[in-house]
């Protein structure tokens, strides 16, 4: 697509659907770092702790906010299933480690990571 045309488009539908309530970067407040981090654009998500299940079986995990995206580094140990918005399924599908990380739909909670032990059947 053109740049002048996708312009074009942005303008158009800004006309349209004005978004006057989402805060512009100026108006939002300003990012502090966590304590003993020198400012920096990343903070370090550490881990909430352990869970463990069977290569083979599944682990309900429920929480009191909307989930709003999940993350798996080896899919091959742990599969995530989300059954409702506050509902997560974790299956172990082969012995070994990995981490799942699960984001929240309000803003006001960090994202939190577990360690997922699998144990052989």
């Amino acid at each position: 697509m053109h740049p002048v045309t996708r312009w074009l488009g942005a303008l158009c539908l800004a006309a349209v659907f004005p978004w006057s309530d989402i805060p512009l970067a100026a108006e939002r407040a300003p990012y502090t770092p966590a304590e003993g981090i020198a400012a920096a654009p990343l903070e370090p998500v550490p881990e909430k702790g352990v869970l463990t299940l069977g290569a083979g079986r599944s682990l309900i995990l429920r929480s009191q906010f909307d989930i709003h995206r999940t993350a798996v580094i080896d899919s091959a140990v742990c599969q995530i299933m989300q059954t409702t918005p506050r509902e997560i399924a974790l299956v172990g599908r082969a012995a070994g480690q990995t981490q799942v990380t699960f984001w929240f739909r309000e803003p006001e909670m960090a994202p939190v990571t577990y360690l997922i032990q699998v144990q052989a059947r």
